[in-house]
């Protein structure tokens, strides 16, 4: 008898048993949504016990925000942005060039899939495109109506990339990355600094 609780893994095996998880859990939201995305089907995929999935990130809502955070540092893809009229093009460009990277392409599907969910009480899902703009854009957005603006400028990103990513729409897979800059950015800018009437 070692006197671990059951169902958890030796202490060396604490990071890979957390990533198998975690991977398991990005995979479900992909192909079932949140809802029916449980703990117990997670466990299953991940190979552990139910239990050690709670041990490890608590309720259902706290794997999942874990799940959901971009394996790149967020604060480094959008360091030193531009506040002038650059910002809207510059967002676009390096958005989608970290959402091709390797480190984001079996991220994205679940994160997109699960915020675009019909269900209103997704959890942190309905977080995510916010934080995101913000931690991109916060400093050059217009101070009236400033949460208007970052709702308008996730919802154009997150439509975009869901369209490239996930949904695959011909026309927006085929465009290169400066066409969308340049046909993207602009709105991002109006959006940041324009009137919004």
């Amino acid at each position: 008898m070692t006197g671990r609780t059951r169902g958890r893994p030796p202490a060396g095996q604490s990071r890979d048993t957390r990533e198998r998880i975690l991977t398991a859990t990005r995979e479900l939201l992909a192909d079932n949504g949140f809802d029916r995305t449980t703990v117990r089907a997670v466990a299953g995929r991940a190979g552990v016990d139910p239990a050690l999935v709670h041990h490890y990130f608590g309720p259902k809502k706290n794997l999942v925000a874990e799940a959901l955070r971009p394996p790149v540092d967020l604060s480094v893809v959008f360091v030193d942005m531009p506040t002038d009229e650059r910002a809207g093009p510059e967002f676009v460009r390096r958005a989608i060039a970290a959402w091709e990277s390797p480190e984001l392409q079996s991220h994205i599907p679940g994160v997109l899939r699960l915020i675009a969910s019909t269900n209103h009480a997704a959890g942190p899902a309905q977080d995510v495109p916010g934080a995101i703009v913000e931690v991109a854009l916060g400093g050059a957005v217009r101070a009236d109506r400033r949460e208007r603006r970052l709702a308008l400028i996730a919802s154009q990103m997150f439509g975009l990339l869901m369209l490239r990513f996930v949904i695959r729409q011909p026309e927006i897979v085929a465009a290169d990355r400066d066409e969308l800059v340049a046909q993207v950015g602009p709105v991002i800018t109006h959006y940041l600094t324009g009137d919004l009437t």
